[in-house]
């Protein structure tokens, strides 16, 4: 038997993120892994519990790529997650920047759905079948990602290896997330004129010496030449392994 199961999640993406009281909720494409691992888990347990005992069951958490130039992107139409009244919709418009559609009697968050390019773990899928594994892939219709970027891969974002304080002050963080860390380092350089450096505690040597984080310096002058100086009593350390922050769904 070769037989791949794929499911619906996007019920519960709106859900998960709600759930997020007291920090910032996690993107879309983490609480889509989170609800393909979650309801995939649920399903593989029924079915092991029916199917004969040999027979192999697996969940596989699934990326999918998708082409950051796809005009779905610019008009956002899936609906995800409850209904809300227009009042509660308006505020959650204003408080994550979720786009919200009427449905019925109510609204909804719509996401984008752009076409699917490519599914990097297809090898491992077909592999799995070969083997006589019965899959379950592909929840939610897979967890879309550009190729070259982190995360769900918003097109714009792009990884910042150094910036000045002005640089830095022209853009937007979540409160409670990386704002405080951000304006910290920002408050640090002004003050002294040194740089700071933004990264994991685990990276602090790669850090100090010039090969891990972000770093932020007073003016664009820097160069690399100046990073073997990097000295601990000028790189303040801050810990970005804070809770995942918002960001406009995409599905």
């Amino acid at each position: 038997m070769r037989l791949v199961v794929a499911l619906g999640s996007n019920a519960l993406l709106t859900l998960q993120a709600a759930a997020y009281s007291d920090v910032e909720p996690c993107p879309l494409d983490v609480l889509g892994a989170e609800s393909q691992g979650m309801l995939g888990y649920l399903l593989e347990q029924e079915l092991a519990n029916l199917l004969p005992a040999a027979q192999a069951v697996a969940t596989l958490v699934t990326r999918v790529e998708v082409d950051p130039p796809d005009p779905a992107f610019q008009a956002p139409s899936k609906p995800i997650g409850p209904l809300y009244t227009q009042a509660q919709a308006d505020a959650l418009a204003v408080k994550h920047h979720w786009a919200m559609a009427a449905e019925g009697a109510g609204w909804r968050c719509v996401v984008a759905s752009p076409r699917p390019v490519r599914v990097p773990n297809l090898a491992v899928i077909r592999s799995l079948l070969e083997r006589g594994v019965l899959v379950i892939a592909a929840g939610g219709g897979g967890i879309p990602v550009v190729p070259g970027v982190g995360g769900l891969g918003l097109p714009g974002q792009r990884r910042l290896d150094k910036a000045t304080a002005q640089e830095l002050a022209s853009f937007t963080f979540a409160p409670g997330s990386m704002a405080p860390k951000i304006e910290a380092a920002v408050n640090f350089v002004k003050a002294t004129g040194k740089r700071a450096v933004i990264s994991p505690l685990d990276h602090i040597e790669a850090m100090l010496a010039g090969l891990a984080g972000t770093e932020i310096h007073a003016d664009d002058s820097a160069d690399d030449s100046t990073k073997d100086s990097v000295d601990a009593s000028a790189a303040a350390h801050i810990d970005v392994s804070a809770p995942c922050r918002s960001n406009s769904p995409a599905a």
